[in-house]
């Protein structure tokens, strides 16, 4: 399955990071997918936003460190 394959980092063992992300774009999408259904204007907080851009950047920190690590 193409799911279980894009959580699993290059090693084969399951990324928290990458589970933590899909999590947090699944939860975004939800809601905004909610507010087209109720026909009202999507305006998402700013902590949301926040939220998605602050754990995009961790994993890339991770990937940063673990490459460094190689």
């Amino acid at each position: 399955m193409k799911l279980i394959e894009f959580l699993q980092d290059q090693t084969g063992r399951f990324s928290s990071m990458r589970l933590m992300n899909l999590s947090v774009l699944f939860t975004f999408l939800a809601d905004w997918i909610m507010h087209m259904a109720r026909a009202t204007q999507f305006a998402p907080d700013l902590s949301i936003i926040g939220i998605i851009i602050g754990i995009l950047g961790l994993k890339q920190i991770q990937n940063f460190a673990e490459k460094s690590k190689s």
